[in-house]
């Protein structure tokens, strides 16, 4: 490791790690595991705490985390609860129906064990990442708090909200807890409809200077200062506590589309390196546009190669 990365903050990535079940078999997944994966092969050596059943499954997820250069001290082995499952109904063609399985492993994360591991972080926390599917049960709910509890001032929320697993009131609690947060533009619309706000702007990318007194409120209703929102094919903008867009860019051609599966992630994840490594918001934005369009070129969430991380690791000094 070189100076340089020994000294960066580290990320602490909670939540979901799970297994997509297709009809051609079982696909790592979680959009947490997605960014810890990401992240730990782009060198910034993120501590991923989840939980996971003792059974097949969870071994095959802890395969995936040493393959990503991960080790398992952030990881949890329950005895009694499975390793979580999203089992996907591909029954209409093209369109894909996916069922979250209730009272799995990492809904019983354990709040101590997750604190004590962060003793086995490679360098100081400087960023603590959750989202709320996560937390749509008290055990990890609770894990979550005392983590923040640990690292104060850390927090970075990407919604992540389904329905039926959390009420909207108790995402919004979550979201309100964090110092920035990520949401694509429906999320956004979603959100401040639940807080009786609107901008219909934000319908579509806004212009950098655009200001939003609707993401103002939001952000006023916690300890928001930076709001990231991505507009799938028409680009992205950030916003900073004021609700002025802060940055704004159109979308990444994609050269040869194979699915946007885990781009948000992967967009994230990018995010998450430029704030750990000092990069200029617009250059971390842009990146994470690149990144992101990268990743639909290859099948899945991850690509299969770990080479696909190399010249993005040489190109960003990493």
């Amino acid at each position: 490791m070189s100076n340089t990365a020994a000294r960066r903050p580290v990320p602490v990535i909670f939540g979901e790690a799970l297994v997509d079940v297709f009809h051609e078999g079982d696909v790592a997944g979680g959009a947490p595991f997605n960014v810890a994966r990401h992240l730990a092969a782009l060198g910034l050596h993120p501590l991923f705490i989840t939980r996971l059943g003792d059974d097949a499954r969870g071994r095959m997820l802890g395969a995936e985390l040493q393959r990503f250069g991960m080790d398992m001290a952030g990881v949890q082995i329950d005895p009694v609860h499975a390793t979580g499952e999203v089992r996907v109904d591909e029954s209409a063609p093209g369109v894909h129906a996916f069922t979250i399985l209730p009272d799995k492993a990492w809904d019983h994360v354990s709040g101590s064990a997750a604190v004590a591991a962060l003793t086995h972080c490679a360098g100081t926390p400087g960023l603590f990442y959750y989202g709320t599917l996560a937390q749509r049960n008290a055990d990890s709910r609770a894990a979550v708090q005392a983590l923040q509890a640990a690292l104060p001032g850390l927090g970075w929320c990407d919604l992540n909200w389904r329905a039926g697993h959390l009420t909207p009131t108790a995402a919004l609690a979550i979201l309100h807890s964090a110092r920035a947060v990520k949401v694509n533009e429906a999320e956004l619309h979603m959100v401040l409809e639940w807080l009786g706000l609107v901008d219909d702007a934000l319908l579509q990318r806004p212009s950098t200077g655009h200001a939003s007194a609707a993401v103002a409120a939001l952000c006023a209703g916690g300890a928001v200062e930076k709001v990231v929102v991505t507009y799938g094919a028409d680009g992205y903008a950030a916003f900073d506590r004021h609700g002025r867009c802060v940055a704004a860019g159109a979308a990444e051609k994609v050269s040869h589309m194979v699915d946007t599966v885990g781009s948000g992630d992967a967009f994230t994840a990018v995010v998450i390196a430029g704030e750990l490594c000092g990069w200029p918001l617009a250059t971390t934005l842009e990146r994470a546009n690149r990144f992101a369009a990268a990743l639909c070129a290859v099948r899945g969430a991850a690509p299969e190669q770990l080479s696909f991380y190399e010249s993005w690791k040489s190109d960003w000094d990493l």
